[in-house]
């Protein structure tokens, strides 16, 4: 009886440490969502995050797409945004930590980019 307790004990333990280990250790989720605030059309977006290029084409005004990355390590969002009329906006922003999962939602509107923490 005591050693069937202990088995199953070490067991609950065993499973319990592969399930930290494995939430702690593998690649968290990342999705991008660029909304199309601006009276222009883009042309195509290009971002790169956690060494990663996250690509978006082709976007009306009001219009909203999603991508998704892996958040491998702390790292920034390196924007590139080109509009049909030629103009290109650039920079870099915002923090994903290298150890949760991360959503964000990049806004292009007339006078330029922001990013805002995705409520979903």
């Amino acid at each position: 009886m005591r050693s069937s307790f202990r088995n199953a004990l070490l067991l609950l333990l065993v499973l319990l440490g592969i399930f930290v280990g494995r939430r702690l250790f593998s690649p968290h989720d990342g999705q991008l969502t660029i909304r199309n605030a601006s009276t222009r059309h883009i042309r195509f977006v290009q971002v790169t995050v956690c060494d990663q290029p996250v690509m978006f084409s082709g976007m009306d005004p009001g219009e909203e797409r999603s991508n998704a990355y892996a958040v491998q390590d702390e790292s920034a969002y390196d924007i590139t945004v080109h509009f049909a009329s030629g103009d290109v906006l650039q920079g870099r922003m915002g923090f994903v930590p290298g150890n949760a999962d991360q959503r964000d939602v990049l806004v292009v509107d007339d006078a330029g980019m922001g990013l805002a923490q995705d409520d979903n």
